[in-house]
């Protein structure tokens, strides 16, 4: 029986492609042409416990359907305590963990504030460090691959306070800042209950990169007085302050919370957040935009024009077209075995989306990585919201699993799927794609590639990019619009306010005659995306880099999302697959080399069907992780929990101690509060209140989710 449990309150709080499908009784529905398995057609081992095949101890068997080879590239990830390189911590021991590809001898760490160091243990891909004294304050930790022909490395900054702790991280909005550009931001964090400030306010610093202070921007405080401080309700444990800031740039002005309190021996001292990185870049002109956009074209004409010689010539044709525009700083050479790329002297980064016709990108691609990883332990991601994306359905036609798996999720009862999508072709923008971590399942039907291997470290370092190989891109449907690119930043009230590609973020409240109004600023995230290269412009669409997951999936994590990535390349040294992973995804799903579209719609679909028709686990669903006939050596793959499941139908987050509303639709004004006032959760640390309208909101707040109750 499907139930909606719907909330209202004037002001209570809560405790804790295309065709129709046809079925022949035998499991299979026939959609495009192609035979599209759900059940158990014999294809994939039985679920862990069900009869001998399963083994002895329980546990499913994933048998690997050939000799494991070398991931093509050293790729090293910081997965935890954070995968964006800032973390606090509540005690004064750390133990890092993350996430290793390719051919390595050791995995060292350092802590650079103490000098301790020693060897991870790993278990590949998975690696973690024994636990890493810390000293209060700034802890600087640099882990490090070495191999024989290969290193990498990436640090991780975290923050010890002796008898106090930031569980919950500094909030920005809005998060991007442009050069030269005065703008008030409205910054908040939440409390919890570790430690007891001795003042009644926090301080708020600008530091960099390193932790050093460069400003003090006021006081933060919970005081409600929602049109002087900002501050939205009083007393529920958000301090709040709204300085005015101007960044000078380029690069993240890093903002972090100081509370006055006492350590283990009574003395006092000051405790520190771990900082929160706003972007601050240089405004991209719609002239230079546009030249960018000539060029890119172009090189794309003259690809194609030289193509009938072979590839090797049309890649030297596009090759100098880039080299004929003097504002080219990097491009592709003509011996690389990557995709086309280009990167302009402002920052800016192109490349050519050449798809193969029939593929889902280039069919002269290299092949990555051929392992499966998967890990023990069941769960299930925290929300049953699902995002759909096809931006190439148009030429995909019937041969999209995304098309089928909507049809199967929307038709299901029980567990009730909020499916959002398809949206296909232009409806799969950027927009939709920094939606992703809102999802607790996101499959994905596109066009991919592999770029960038020979840009210089200096620009990867500039851009902050974790992996200083190769990057995988995804390719999405918005097409790439000079035009939509704001020249200044305005005032809103709503979306509709605001350019195309730009989103109102409410952050003032005032008060008159009675009645409440609230107004923000349209923030472009395209542009910010785009300077920060996370976004990388293409000749007809935009694509995503693993950066921009990464960036996104950092300012609302992954809820122990499932992430099927159908394009080609996607896995080919899993600095797209680690993005996600890191950010909270616990099971991604890609293909380690080019792929046809019959064989990706054929094998992704069977797995993302039998996860919902047959309630089949991850490791189940997925199989032996066989390989495109069309293209030796190109695999199905898997990173993460192998035991995940979609199945569940009962009500999610119920208490709220995801310390959001995960898993609720929310219309008006609701939130999640650790406090109010005197008033505490019944049990766990967190409650929601819904109101007719506190702070910037004000419309009565409702919050519900459809569930099952067994019969």
């Amino acid at each position: 029986m499907k139930q909606t449990l719907s909330l209202m309150s004037l002001a209570f709080l809560l405790a804790s492609g295309c065709g129709s499908s046809t079925d022949d009784g035998q499991n299979v529905t026939d959609f495009g042409g192609i035979d599209f398995c759900y059940a158990d057609c014999g294809s994939v081992p039985p679920e862990a416990g069900e009869g001998d095949a399963a083994g002895q101890d329980g546990e499913s068997d994933v048998p690997s359907v050939v000799p494991a080879v070398e991931n093509p590239e050293l790729v090293l990830k910081i997965t935890g305590p954070s995968g964006n390189g800032y973390a606090s911590v509540p005690g004064a021991q750390v133990s890092l963990s993350g996430l290793v590809f390719g051919s390595f001898n050791t995995i060292a760490y350092i802590n650079e504030a103490t000098g301790s160091s020693g060897e991870a243990s790993s278990s590949p891909p998975y690696w973690q460090t024994d636990s890493i004294p810390l000293v209060a304050g700034i802890n600087k930790i640099r882990v490090t691959a070495q191999g024989d022909q290969e290193m990498a490395e990436e640090a991780i900054f975290v923050t010890y306070n002796p008898g106090f702790f930031f569980p919950y991280p500094v909030e920005a909005k809005p998060n991007v800042l442009f050069q030269g550009e005065k703008q008030v931001v409205h910054v908040t964090v939440t409390l919890g209950p570790f430690g007891n400030m001795t003042g009644q306010s926090l301080e708020l610093q600008q530091v960099d990169a390193n932790g050093t202070v460069v400003a003090q921007l006021g006081n933060m405080v919970d005081d409600g007085a929602v049109q002087s401080s900002g501050d939205e309700v009083q007393g529920d444990g958000v301090y709040t302050w709204q300085p005015s800031i101007t960044c000078q740039g380029p690069g993240p002005v890093y903002l972090r919370v100081g509370a006055q309190t006492r350590d283990f021996s009574g003395a006092q001292y000051r405790a520190y957040s771990a900082p929160l990185a706003v972007d601050c870049v240089p405004r991209l002109s719609q002239e230079a935009c546009m030249a960018h956009q000539s060029t890119l074209k172009a090189a794309r004409q003259a690809y194609d024009a030289a193509i009938g010689h072979g590839v090797q010539a049309a890649r030297q044709a596009a090759i100098e077209a880039f080299k004929a525009d003097p504002s080219v700083q990097e491009s592709s050479s003509v011996g690389d075995t990557d995709g086309l790329w280009v990167a302009f002297n402002d920052g800016v980064l192109g490349a050519l989306n050449i798809p193969t016709p029939g593929m889902r990108g280039p069919s002269d691609g290299a092949e990555g990585v051929i392992t499966s990883a998967l890990i023990d332990g069941s769960i299930a991601p925290l929300t049953k919201d699902t995002l759909l994306l096809s931006p190439f359905i148009s030429e995909y036609g019937a041969d999209d699993e995304i098309q089928v798996f909507g049809q199967i999720a929307a038709a299901k009862a029980c567990p009730a799927f909020a499916v959002r999508g398809p949206y296909n072709n232009q409806a799969a923008n950027l927009s939709r794609f920094r939606g992703m971590s809102h999802n607790g399942i996101v499959a994905i039907s596109t066009h991919g590639g592999v770029f960038f291997k020979g840009l210089s470290k200096e620009a990867k370092e500039r851009m902050r990019w974790s992996h200083k190989g190769a990057q995988e891109v995804l390719w999405t449907g918005e097409p790439v619009n000079c035009t939509a690119l704001t020249k200044k930043t305005v005032t809103c009230t709503s979306n509709s306010q605001c350019p195309t590609g730009t989103e109102c973020v409410v952050m003032q409240a005032s008060y008159s005659g009675g009645s409440a109004s609230a107004s923000g600023v349209c923030v472009d995230s395209t542009q910010a995306d785009i300077m920060s290269g996370r976004v990388v412009m293409g000749d007809a669409t935009y694509g995503i880099t693993p950066a921009f997951v990464l960036k996104h999936g950092s300012d609302e994590k992954y809820p122990q999302s499932l992430v099927y990535l159908g394009a080609c390349s996607s896995f080919y040294n899993m600095t797209m697959a680690s993005a996600f992973f890191a950010t909270g995804a616990k099971t991604i799903l890609g293909y380690t080399g080019p792929v046809t579209n019959e064989f990706a719609t054929k094998t992704g679909g069977e797995f993302l069907a039998n996860m919902v028709e047959n309630a089949m686990k991850a490791g189940a669903a997925y199989g032996i992780g066989v390989q495109d006939p069309a293209n030796p050596g190109s695999f199905f793959r898997i990173l993460g929990a192998r035991d995940l499941t979609i199945s569940n139908s009962g009500i999610l987050n119920e208490s709220f101690e995801t310390g959001d509303l995960t898993a609720w639709e929310r219309d008006g004004d609701g939130r999640v509060i650790t406090k109010l006032g005197t008033a505490a959760p019944a049990s766990g640390k967190f409650m929601a209140i819904i109101s007719t309208g506190l702070g910037f909101t004000t419309e009565t707040g409702s919050i519900e989710q459809t569930f099952c109750i067994p019969a």
